[in-house]
């Protein structure tokens, strides 16, 4: 069995959006909290800055960029399974087009002393303030399935100062983000959009959404460690559900 999933995933790392009415105009790069500017582009920069800063954030976030699930269906003749996969621990691949996209690709997948013969492509384009993932899997390991793709993982954003504009229902402001520590939602389901944000004084942010066509099962998800204030942001997709 070869099963190969392509995923268009949308995460724009602006200082200002309109699309969540924040407002202002945009500061410097560098204007953010301490852990949490390093990765975002501004708009008003010339175009070598903002390729630096793309750089800078895959040369940081790329041994934690995806994760997923394996599945082995039981069978007659087999017992079930799962093992989560990651990025951490694969050699990969980098290389830029020509125009200007990166393309990163993990020929296979190692867990351990274990190789699956499965690979995985992400493709990253500047649109703009943007930055748009497209991923694809292509499993080649008979008798398992990819169960559910996490990515793309942004972490080690600093929790001080900021704000989760969660679509939870009709939409909420949550303030206390320590208090948080694991926040879910599924889409379709408790979720009214398939987007999230995390804003600093009404004036910066983070938008994270998935712009995906197919309209496969969505998790969006949030976590705080508490000890280090630091946050990670995820979508989870769940292609066979």
């Amino acid at each position: 069995m070869f099963q190969k999933i392509s995923l268009v995933l949308m995460s724009a790392f602006a200082l200002c959006f309109p699309s969540v009415t924040l407002g202002g105009s945009p500061a410097s790069a560098t204007a953010g909290p301490a852990g949490y500017s390093w990765f975002l582009v501004d708009a008003g920069a010339d175009v070598e800055d903002q390729a630096a800063l793309i750089d800078e954030f895959l040369a940081h976030q790329a041994a934690q960029l995806w994760e997923f699930t394996l599945e082995r269906p039981s069978t007659s003749n087999t017992r079930s399974g799962q093992v989560r996969l990651a990025a951490a621990g694969s050699p990969f691949e980098r290389r830029q087009g020509n125009d200007g996209n990166r393309l990163l690709r993990w020929p296979r997948v190692k867990a351990g002393d274990w190789t699956w013969q499965i690979a995985v492509e992400a493709e990253i384009r500047q649109r703009g303030e943007e930055l748009r993932f497209v991923f694809r899997v292509e499993n080649e390991v008979p008798g398992w399935i990819v169960r559910e793709l996490r990515a793309p993982i942004v972490g080690r954003i600093a929790a001080d100062r900021l704000d989760l504009l969660w679509p939870d229902s009709l939409g909420r402001r949550v303030r206390d983000l320590e208090a948080v520590r694991a926040a879910r939602l599924l889409y379709p389901g408790w979720a009214s959009m398939q987007w999230f944000a995390l804003v600093a004084n009404d004036e910066r942010g983070l938008y994270v959404g998935s712009h995906d066509d197919t309209f496969q099962t969505t998790a969006l998800g949030v976590d705080c460690d508490p000890d280090t204030r630091r946050l990670e942001a995820a979508i989870t997709k769940y292609p066979l559900l």
